[in-house]
């Protein structure tokens, strides 16, 4: 008894002590990773940060614009490349930190999109692209795919395409949209904040600066595109806290859309509320159900019945 008893107290000092570490690492990469540290300082930093989390990766900066991330593929001579804007340090640094195709299968978990069974020629939108997590890991299924790329960030949309671009024999088609989604037309404030993934079109407390982006809602993308008739296989939703707005200017989308893989935790403005409520309520009125639902990150699968 007395054995289990110190075990027990073993692994819960080993469970502080890793939680420690933990805080302690992402604490030094928040300072060195700062906009005032000079790019050569950073970059030598990452290295040696790379180096001892053994994750395979190594970092160049490719130009003034990006940096360029290398990956060797196991089994392989060659590297999976992906470029990355310096102005989006602070959330790259934390994103890449068990490799490039290592954010493709995390996307994948938490939206649950290993139950949706891909096939030849499917459609598939991202609405809030980000860093390119859902492109990595639909380009990991090695079929044809059609994949439209909407990211409103100027420093995200120019890492994403150089990105996919120089992925010549992907099988993947892509167009890309350097807009925000929602329920209208025009022009809007973006609240941008560069180092975190929570930029939004609803205001929220810690952004660091105000950009004017364009909009459209789905409705009118798919027609602009000529695939408003077209069946849609999946939209993945990630709007910081404007889920609701996309979702309300897709009626037409709905009908033709399979499934739905939607982000809908806590970050819609200053009170930082979840959409889960919005979301779901709407889209069971269109005949989605939730299939799946994920946690901690509030991610949920919605498919459509007929």
């Amino acid at each position: 008894m007395k054995y289990y008893k110190l075990k027990n107290l073993f692994y819960f000092f080993l469970k502080i002590i890793r939680k420690i570490i933990i805080k302690l690492i992402a604490k030094i990469r928040s300072i060195y990773s700062n906009d005032c540290i000079s790019d050569k300082i950073f970059l030598n930093f990452l290295k040696i940060d790379y180096f001892f989390s053994r994750n395979n990766l190594s970092i160049s900066q490719n130009s003034i614009d990006t940096y360029k991330f290398s990956e060797s593929k196991k089994g392989s001579e060659r590297f999976f490349n992906w470029f990355v804007s310096p102005k989006l340090r602070g959330r790259f640094v934390q994103s890449f930190e068990n490799g490039i195709q290592n954010i493709g299968y995390k996307i994948a978990d938490n939206y649950g999109l290993n139950q949706i069974e891909f096939e030849e020629n499917d459609i598939i939108i991202d609405c809030g692209a980000n860093l390119g997590a859902l492109w990595i890991y639909l380009n990991s299924l090695n079929i044809k795919l059609n994949y439209i790329c909407i990211e409103p960030g100027i420093y995200e949309f120019l890492g994403l395409k150089k990105s996919i671009e120089g992925f010549h024999d992907s099988k993947i088609k892509t167009i890309f949209i350097n807009k925000a989604l929602s329920n209208c037309e025009g022009k809007i404030k973006f609240y941008y904040s560069p180092n975190n993934a929570d930029s939004s079109l609803i205001k929220i407390q810690n952004y660091k600066k105000v950009e004017i982006v364009e909009t459209t809602n789905l409705d009118k993308l798919l027609i602009d595109l000529n695939l408003h008739n077209k069946k849609i296989k999946l939209l993945k939703l990630e709007a910081e806290g404007a889920e609701p707005e996309v979702i309300y200017g897709a009626n037409q989308t709905l009908i033709n859309l399979n499934y739905i893989a939607a982000d809908l935790g806590p970050e819609r403005g200053f009170k930082e509320e979840c959409t889960i409520k919005e979301v779901s309520n709407f889209l069971y009125k269109m005949n989605f159900k939730m299939i799946d639902f994920k946690y901690p990150r509030i991610c949920c699968l919605y498919q459509k019945f007929k």
